[in-house]
């Protein structure tokens, strides 16, 4: 059954079991799925991103040179490319980080003292993991 009414000019057609809103949109009433008909569970989240993992290895005592070359790991979980920085966080003034955006690194210029160095991995979100090493370094021994 059609009903026809005319508002400012307009024809608005409805049908039977239908109204309008203030607006003149037609309002309609929700359509439910026949019965027994399962309802589809709504999509999983999407996945979290994690921290890289980094991991550099032991510390060191009593170590007898003036340089070392150091090999670290590190993965991403969510396989996001990573970018790597090495810095010095404690110790004597005289050191030298050869590549500090590549995961090893070639450090010289060491002298008697207690230093610590941290590799920081950045993935493509901005989080970051981070390892630390500590090295005593014993020249003349």
């Amino acid at each position: 059954m059609k009903k026809v009414f005319l508002l400012w000019g307009l024809s608005l057609i409805l049908f039977a079991g239908q109204s309008c809103n203030k607006d003149n949109t037609v309002i309609r009433p929700p359509i439910d799925p026949p019965a027994g008909t399962p309802i589809p569970p709504p999509p999983p989240p999407p996945p979290t991103n994690t921290a890289p993992y980094v991991g550099i290895g032991d510390n060191l005592v009593k170590f007898p040179f003036s340089k070392i070359q150091l090999h670290s790991g590190a993965y991403d979980e969510q396989g996001d490319s990573l970018s790597f920085t090495w810095n010095k966080i404690n110790g004597p003034e005289s050191y030298r980080i050869e590549t500090k955006d590549l995961p090893s690194t070639l450090i010289s210029n060491l002298v008697n003292g207690d230093y610590e160095f941290v590799l920081e991995a950045k993935d493509s979100m901005g989080l970051v993991g981070k390892d630390t090493i500590s090295i005593n370094v014993e020249l003349n021994l």
